[in-house]
């Protein structure tokens, strides 16, 4: 089978060594090397990204080319038993220009600005539960407090009324890349805590933290909440998330009693957060 270049996310042949074509791969794309699987017939070029590339996915080949194939159908790396809508969306998002280096930050908020973003706010309910149920499972990157529900835990956290419940989806000129971010709040009085937030990594660097806070911020306007809560738990991969936090103007919480084992509380007053370009809508 003949793949056309359509096919193909992106393309690098160059005399660097794979590793470094790899990372460069996963930068531009932004997602972490987890996500990325490198298939060599050479065992030293495996053997160099594996030690090179922590986390990157190297599977073994048989030495014969006529069992590679079998070989590989039965690792089930490559099983996927449903294509979603969102599955078409992320390749399509993914064969966009990424976000470009620029020389300092004017420059990048001109590209940002350019983009014409939206993020559109709909109600977590039937419609979409599964996909948020996806994201919180399959989110690591950023993923702030590594809650990973049953389907049926989810449900009846989004059935209460008096939670927040929010998935967002993201357009711009160039394209849709569908839902790729989730924020799930506990309101208790005056003061809100954050039960989950995920996002997607293909959207890093493009201001959509930053929105999603306001649209809760927004949403929590009539009810009097003056005090946010984040509990961060600390995983192997969300390490992102504690510049996050610090950026939206909370500060960490030595001693709390709630605080524990890999869990640290960001606490903070609302109404702060960085500048960004996206217009936000409700669905």
């Amino acid at each position: 089978m003949v793949l056309p270049m359509s096919s193909i996310v992106s393309f690098d042949a160059s005399w660097e060594p794979k590793y470094v074509a790899i990372a460069r791969f996963a930068m531009q794309l932004n997602i972490g090397l987890d996500a990325v699987c490198f298939i060599d017939d050479s065992a030293f070029e495996r053997e160099e990204a594996r030690r090179l590339l922590p986390g990157l996915v190297v599977p073994e080949l048989p030495a014969s080319p006529d069992k590679r194939v079998e070989h590989l159908a039965r690792s089930r790396l490559f099983l996927s038993p449903v294509v979603t809508e969102e599955d078409r969306l992320r390749v399509a998002y993914y064969q966009r220009a990424a976000v470009p280096e620029v020389a300092d930050s004017t420059d990048l908020d001109s590209y940002l600005a350019g983009l014409e973003m939206v993020l559109e706010a709909s109600p977590v309910g039937p419609e979409n539960l599964d996909r948020v149920h996806s994201l919180l499972h399959k989110t690591n990157q950023f993923n702030v407090t590594l809650w990973r529900p049953a389907r049926a835990e989810l449900a009846e956290f989004v059935a209460d009324e008096s939670n927040y419940a929010h998935a967002f989806r993201l357009t711009d000129r160039l394209g849709d890349a569908g839902i790729i971010a989730v924020l799930l709040a506990r309101v208790a009085g005056s003061s809100v805590e954050c039960v989950a937030w995920v996002m997607s990594c293909r959207v890093f660097s493009r201001g959509v933290e930053w929105a999603t806070v306001e649209h809760l911020e927004q949403a929590l306007r009539t009810r009097d909440v003056d005090e946010i809560t984040i509990p961060y738990v600390k995983g192997p991969r969300n390490a992102l998330v504690g510049d996050v936090l610090s950026r939206l103007g909370l500060e960490s919480v030595v001693g709390d009693e709630r605080e524990a084992g890999d869990t640290t509380l960001f606490v903070g007053a609302t109404g702060g957060f960085p500048e960004h370009f996206i217009t936000l809508h409700e669905r």
